[in-house]
């Protein structure tokens, strides 16, 4: 067997059930879940914004400044999982959604 029918036989192989496209997919669904996840925590820091007393021993100085990095790397991280999630996965979602609704 010659390394070109290897080849050949491995790519139909490939063609046929399209692994990599599944793996993209979930792994870009993984980084949409992240995102949202992201979006929720800006979400909740946002609506206690001013609640100095939480419960947790530390000065009230601790919590704010941990508020407001919260605030700074919440958004920039879920804005760059979306990114990172819709390219992996966004062709194949909204080919799925056009499937479902009939396009």
């Amino acid at each position: 067997m010659s390394y070109r029918s290897i080849r050949r036989r491995v790519g139909q192989w490939t063609a046929r059930y399209d692994w990599l496209e599944g793996w993209l997919t979930g792994l870009g669904v993984v980084f949409l879940v992240i995102a949202a996840i992201c979006l929720l925590a800006t979400i909740v820091l946002i609506l206690h914004l001013g609640d100095t007393e939480t419960g947790f021993p530390a000065g009230e100085g601790l919590i704010t400044g941990s508020k407001g990095f919260g605030l700074v790397f919440f958004p920039i991280s879920g804005f760059l999982t979306f990114a990172v999630g819709w390219s992996l996965a966004g062709d194949r979602l909204r080919r799925l959604m056009r499937r479902g609704r009939g396009e």
